[in-house]
């Protein structure tokens, strides 16, 4: 969660965005989600809990794994935001954008290149054995040297 945090104030600190908040939409779209998520737990049994006020409102139990609240809090949804860039900050949002579709110009290029080749998906899992093995044999070549130089 402090990473998900870090996202936005990053970009005040690195003078990217003047101003952030949350958009209203969302706030209520996933208050209405987690209420209605938490409607199938134990809590809602109808035991008495100090996580709940009078009314039955929860805004404390995540009702959903840990591994979905990881993938919430890595992945930020972006249009969920609003957000006033500055110019320096459109910049680098622009540059980012470039970067990435020339990264998928280049992956498609790469892809029709290697199909023309000829080579197959044998040959490409040929390749990738090749090097891992190569690799594994590095590390306990190097895993012995270091072995006989503690043991020395």
């Amino acid at each position: 969660m402090v990473n998900y945090s870090l996202n936005f104030i990053r970009l005040l600190l690195h003078n990217e965005a003047r101003t952030i908040d949350v958009k209203h939409s969302a706030e209520v779209a996933y208050t209405a989600e987690m209420q209605r998520a938490l409607k199938n737990t134990v809590w809602q049994s109808g035991c008495s809990s100090w996580y709940f006020t009078g009314d039955g409102w929860n805004s404390t139990v995540y009702p959903y794994t840990q591994i979905e609240f990881w993938r919430r809090c890595t992945f930020v949804k972006w249009n969920d935001w609003n957000i006033e860039y500055t110019r320096k900050g459109v910049a680098r949002m622009r540059a980012r954008r470039l970067v990435r579709a020339l990264a998928v110009l280049l992956a498609v290029g790469g892809a029709w290149r290697f199909w023309r080749s000829g080579l197959g998906v044998r040959d490409v899992g040929a390749l990738v054995r090749g090097v891992l093995e190569g690799a594994v044999r590095n590390v306990r070549e190097v895993g012995g040297v270091a072995k006989k130089a503690v043991l020395a």
